[in-house]
């Protein structure tokens, strides 16, 4: 194995027994293992930073680290506490085990050890750490997706809020194109009326007051009439909030008309 690459089915086995070992390491090699050996508990957590291991069979009684101070340094450790350990030990009492699952150990054999039972077990938890990581790539892969969804609904919120808003603007500027094609006649002949009116009444109009209603009058219609001529010249329109939930019409000028 090349440094911090992962290989599949890959072991470290922890023994500072040399026979012991040696043993274990064959015979895991001619089951298609790629195994890396230690022979002390600090030169297992140096391998640990170098190799992604499928699981790691750790030796107890060790002379510089025992084996459970080992495994604690690997738990604690979060690029390395989902490695799964398994010790073997001569010890078979009660306190012993328990410490050891305590620690976070997945499995416990006890010394001497069938090799058929020990090939088992370990065949067994590299495909259920095989599994995890299926798992997990999976989970990593649909929480992708989701948040791909997401953003996707997010930016389909957004696309139907505007098609909406120009809906209404469209639906606005047809009622005006209604409006100012249905009053701009008869508005025009009111217009010609008053003005007519005026020319008839200014000399016989005496009172202020009845020409200041009359000029009222025209500026009311000379309001609509601009108005109007607005709408003509209008190149965009927004939606205001008038009152409340209530919205109105805010005309903007045309470029054409800004640049006069």
């Amino acid at each position: 194995m090349t440094d911090n690459e992962y290989v599949k089915n890959s072991v470290l086995l922890v023994d500072d027994n040399d026979v012991s070992r040696t043993i274990v390491a064959q015979r895991l090699e001619k089951q298609g293992y790629r195994v890396e050996t230690a022979v002390s508990g600090s030169e297992a957590l140096f391998l640990c930073e170098l190799y992604a291991f499928d699981l790691i069979l750790l030796d107890v009684m060790m002379d510089d680290m025992d084996g459970y101070e080992v495994a604690k340094h690997i738990k604690e450790n979060p690029d390395l506490s989902g490695i799964p350990i398994v010790f073997l030990t001569g010890r078979d009492d009660d306190e012993s085990i328990q410490q050891a699952f305590a620690i976070g150990a997945v499995d416990y054999i006890k010394k001497p050890f069938r090799m058929h039972e020990l090939l088992a077990r370990v065949k067994t938890h590299i495909q259920l750490r095989s599994t995890i990581n299926l798992l997990n790539s999976e989970i990593k892969k649909r929480n992708l997706i989701e948040t791909q969804l997401n953003r996707s609904l997010e930016e389909l919120r957004f696309t139907q809020e505007e098609l909406i808003r120009l809906e209404r603007m469209n639906t606005a500027l047809a009622m005006g194109t209604t409006a100012n094609h249905e009053l701009n006649q008869p508005l025009m002949a009111l217009k010609g009326f008053l003005d007519l009116l005026f020319g008839i009444l200014d000399p016989i109009l005496v009172e202020d007051e009845h020409k200041a209603i009359l000029n009222q009058v025209q500026v009311a219609m000379d309001r609509i009439h601009s108005i109007l001529k607005k709408y003509r010249e209008t190149a965009e329109i927004e939606l205001s909030t008038y009152h409340e939930a209530e919205k109105m019409v805010v005309w903007k000028e045309s470029d054409k008309k800004k640049g006069k």
